[in-house]
């Protein structure tokens, strides 16, 4: 595999013409699921912002395919990718791997919950009682469960690491 691989390369293409189109524009990748593991994977090759949602870990795939990085980046270090996602889903945090678990039975081989860049993680199971399942992963459940009632300043934020940080819920209050 390389950069060169489907869908890599159909996605790189995609930048490249957009970006001949408007020289000028300032360009944010964005993608949910594997469009989010792209978005990033493509963000650090062109040293341009991203956003991911739910989106598998893009580390381990990064490295595998040696994308190559702008002067002076490192995958781990760099702060032009941030991970949107929730402690319920399974795919973002890298707990639906193995020969027997749901992604696997569905064609998904997940190998990596390490994220490049930084992660803004809602505590769903901690703050509001849901329960880890795949299907939490649709793209609505987050848009219409998390991001409409807390994209306003959320009252606490905790830092878990350097790299991410752990909201949590406004409901309880």
């Amino acid at each position: 595999l390389s950069i060169h691989s489907f869908p890599t390369r159909r996605s790189s293409d995609l930048y490249n013409n957009i970006t001949a189109l408007y020289p000028r524009a300032q360009i944010w990748l964005t993608g949910h699921s594997l469009g989010g593991a792209l978005a990033s994977m493509l963000s650090h090759t062109y040293g341009v912002p991203s956003v991911s949602f739910e989106s598998p870990g893009d580390l381990l795939p990064s490295r595998r395919l040696h994308l190559p990085l702008p002067p002076g980046n490192s995958y781990t270090s760099s702060n032009i990718t941030t991970h949107v996602f929730h402690t319920a889903d399974p795919i973002p945090q890298g707990v639906c791997t193995g020969a027997l678990s749901t992604c696997a039975v569905a064609g998904f081989a997940l190998e990596s919950r390490c994220h490049t860049g930084r992660s803004i993680v809602y505590d769903t199971v901690g703050e509001l009682g849901w329960s880890v399942d795949v299907r939490t992963h649709r793209i609505n459940a987050v848009i219409d469960n998390i991001l409409v009632e807390n994209w306003a300043a959320p009252k606490e934020r905790v830092e878990v690491d350097r790299k991410s940080t752990r909201l949590n819920s406004s409901h309880n209050s």
